[in-house]
């Protein structure tokens, strides 16, 4: 969802509720009372040079048995008792290449609000979501001009596992994006820090960045 034309808002809307079948399972939100911090260094006016976005450590899981969905930072990921977790739905993160020298990168962060619940058995379960706030942090750099030249995200994680999955989706982005590892560097961490600086890893902008964060208010019962 990009609810485009949504700035600062609050309380906005009526909730969603959404039915699941537990099949013995549990439901449970880890909620960050925090935002998704956003920082800027060296600026001048709006001419950015450098961006530092930190995700805060939130999710919806499910587990029943030996299986594990978690819902986090905007992607969905899976594991089972062996093996490593997979990345089922990639996050509203996007890395390309535009066609000439620049990198486009666009962000949407999700974060979960809300206090911490669960639930569980063989019943039914009702998730509430509400969309409360909507903020378009860094607008899309139309121009043929860039807006900065490096980008740190830092990805918080609740399960050390996941860093690895978030580790294989950045790296595919960016080499998918024709950036090497003199364009890019992660850090596994955790957390997982990922310092992007473009196709020519100098001063020199080379970046169209755009962010956005959606905050999301839920509860299980």
């Amino acid at each position: 969802m990009d609810p485009l034309g949504l700035t600062n808002t609050n309380r906005l809307g009526p909730s969603r509720e959404t039915e699941f079948e537990l099949m013995g399972g549990t439901i449970t939100i880890l909620p960050n009372i925090t935002r998704v911090k956003c920082s800027f260094n060296n600026c001048s006016n709006t001419d950015v040079n450098n961006f530092t976005i930190i995700f805060p450590a939130s999710n919806i899981s499910y587990q029943a048995d030996n299986e594990l969905i978690v819902y986090e930072n905007g992607a969905v990921m899976r594991k089972y008792e062996s093996g490593e977790p997979i990345m089922l739905s990639n996050p509203l993160i996007s890395i390309y290449n535009n066609g000439s020298t620049g990198t486009v990168i666009s962000i949407h962060a999700i974060s979960i609000n809300g206090t911490m619940s669960s639930t569980g058995g063989d019943g039914k379960a009702f998730v509430e979501t509400r969309l409360i706030n909507y903020s378009q942090i860094i607008e899309p750099a139309f121009s043929d001009k860039p807006n900065l030249n490096q980008i740190n995200i830092t990805i918080n994680t609740r399960n050390a596992k996941y860093s690895g999955v978030w580790r294989n989706f950045f790296e595919r982005k960016l080499n998918d994006a024709g950036l090497t590892n003199s364009g890019y560097n992660i850090s596994i961490g955790p957390p997982l820090v990922i310092r992007i600086t473009g196709k020519y890893s100098t001063a020199a902008k080379d970046i169209f960045l755009s962010v956005y964060e959606t905050r999301l208010d839920v509860k299980v019962r």
